[in-house]
């Protein structure tokens, strides 16, 4: 159904990013998933699905057209719903995450077994387990975050692999009942130290 709304050939590999489009941070990772896309392999039928929306809109749009030949297809805000959609259809993730805490795309994506490349930075390795559910490069590195992508662009089994490992970590770490378990482990040995 994604692939008839956004006009993309049903084998296109599709490489999704997730971001509000705002001056700063966001906006640098654009720039650089921009260089990035530019060193990507011509040959390969890939497409730049982006989801987000916000102030820099036009230039962002403006700058990825120009880096990825016409690959680029803009999916505007999503709300919840659509963006699992947009996951499950995906396959990879890629951010270069400049400046980025935390990550919550990338932790959804990754829920939904998707795997991710992403710049190495913040807390993004608590999430992205290099090598295990996706790839991690030098924050701001354009040509490391291009040559992973092409890696997993290349070995169907591996992002496989990645998917099942992300799928996995996941549901082990970052559901509700595990993040309540550490939040009381964390809340009891508080109320002991307290005490003593």
């Amino acid at each position: 159904d994604l692939s008839n709304e956004l006009g993309i050939p049903p084998n296109a590999m599709w490489l999704l990013a997730v971001g509000m489009m705002r001056d700063g941070e966001k906006t640098i990772s654009y720039i650089k998933l921009a260089d990035a896309s530019r060193q990507l392999r011509p040959d390969r039928d890939w497409r730049l699905v982006v989801v987000g929306d916000g102030p820099n809109r036009d230039v962002i749009r403006e700058t990825l057209q120009a880096a990825t030949m016409g690959r680029v297809i803009f999916a505007g805000e999503r709300n919840d719903s659509d963006l699992a959609k947009f996951y499950a259809a995906s396959d990879c993730m890629v951010w270069p995450a400049h400046g980025e805490a935390f990550g919550m795309a990338m932790l959804e994506a990754q829920a939904t077994g998707l795997p991710v490349v992403a710049g190495e930075t913040g807390g993004v390795p608590d999430i992205v387990r290099h090598g295990e559910t996706g790839l991690l490069c030098p924050e701001g590195d354009a040509g490391a975050l291009a040559a992973a992508v092409g890696e997993l662009l290349a070995t169907p089994d591996r992002r496989l692999a990645y998917s099942a490992k992300a799928l996995a970590r996941t549901a082990a770490e970052h559901d509700i009942s595990s993040a309540a378990g550490r939040l009381d482990r964390v809340l009891h040995q508080a109320g002991k130290a307290r005490a003593a």
